[in-house]
């Protein structure tokens, strides 16, 4: 049972090796998509502190690299927890910070650019409208003014 037991951890850990190796190749390949699969594969039953710290790094990578800075800080902080010296997570990390609170001041600024365009949608429409009711208002004095001659 205990020999069953470690050809078992054998099996699993060169499977994650597998795994994380075909992640890395993916990844060099610019094939993010099916490295991230392949990396999420193997981390549960990667054994190495470092590769797992690898592993999250990639990730953290893959995410920053579509922008989505949030998921990115969060790889990034995975990274950090299996290896605290890991120096390139660290920056990485603060990066991904700086990037997602630039994000989130265009975030802002479109929303005062979406908000500064309705109202002056309402505005021209409530000038529409004025227009509109001018030529009436002139109508009826020009009316008046014929009608006291």
């Amino acid at each position: 049972m205990l020999l069953l037991s470690f050809i078992n951890l054998i099996y699993t850990t060169n499977d994650a090796i597998v795994n994380y190796n075909r992640a890395v190749k993916s990844y060099t390949n610019s094939n993010y998509y099916t490295a991230q699969e392949y990396f999420l594969k193997a981390i549960p039953s990667l054994s190495s502190s470092n590769i797992k710290a690898n592993a999250y790094f990639y990730i953290g990578n893959i995410y920053f690299k579509n922008k989505e800075y949030m998921l990115s800080i969060d790889y990034y902080k995975n990274a950090l927890r299996k290896n605290s010296k890991f120096q390139e997570a660290k920056h990485n990390l603060a990066l991904a910070r700086i990037m997602q609170a630039d994000k989130n001041k265009q975030d802002i600024t479109s929303q005062h650019i979406i908000e500064i365009d309705n109202i002056m949608k309402q505005i021209d429409e409530i000038e529409a409208k004025n227009i509109e009711k001018l030529p009436q208002k002139e109508q009826v004095k020009n009316q008046r003014e014929k009608n006291n001659w």
